[in-house]
């Protein structure tokens, strides 16, 4: 088949000359958000928002990304559940998968008016949760505009073998103020949360 691109031209300049002549316009960058939040203050509340999660597990964040989440657990002999074993108590691994999985749906949400909660949480525990970093990793399997379904997988401290694997199923709802107001107010009041030195405010 042959190049017929001159004689075209010639016949139909005024369809070509657009397309050949002018450089592509430059697409605005878009900021990224999660929960309609900067990545910095987004991370601060999936950190330190929830005290016993901020303070008694103090989990941190290990990878975040449009519709996944991954936070690790650090080793911590106070959150034993069996010490014959020994292993993590079996609620320790459902509140994470349950936190994880929530933030993995809430950080695909631009609006900062959005909010999720819980609807469902069930777990499959494949091994006693061994007393060492695990790492709980979130990926949102289907969303609309009212419910979102997430699973958790739970890793052990090396990611090569499956501690236990969860299903979250959450609900989306408008609050009536931003929340990113809401936040700036909170820290505010209690400089606590923002500083992982200090203790938590008491009630």
């Amino acid at each position: 088949m042959g190049n017929n691109t001159p004689a075209l031209l010639g016949r139909f300049p005024r369809y070509f000359s657009d397309a050949t002549t002018e450089s592509p316009k430059p697409v605005p960058e878009q900021r990224v958000t999660f929960g309609g939040l900067g990545k910095e203050a987004f991370v601060l509340m999936l950190e330190r928002g929830a005290p016993f999660i901020g303070y008694t597990m103090a989990a941190k964040l290990d990878d975040i990304s449009y519709h996944q989440l991954t936070m690790m657990l650090p080793k911590n002999e106070k959150l034993i559940g069996n010490v014959r074993t020994p292993c993590y108590h079996g609620g320790v691994v459902a509140t994470m998968i349950d936190h994880v999985a929530g933030f993995c749906a809430w950080a695909a949400l631009a609006d900062p008016y959005l909010r999720v909660s819980t609807v469902n949480v069930s777990v499959d525990y494949l091994i006693p949760p061994p007393v060492e970093d695990l790492y709980f990793h979130a990926r949102i399997e289907h969303m609309t505009n009212r419910l979102a379904r997430v699973s958790c997988t739970v890793w052990d401290s090396q990611k090569k073998r499956k501690v236990a694997i969860g299903h979250g199923l959450f609900n989306i709802y408008k609050g009536k103020e931003d929340l990113s107001h809401l936040l700036a107010e909170a820290f505010q009041k209690h400089p606590s949360l923002s500083n992982p030195t200090k203790a938590p405010p008491q009630a």
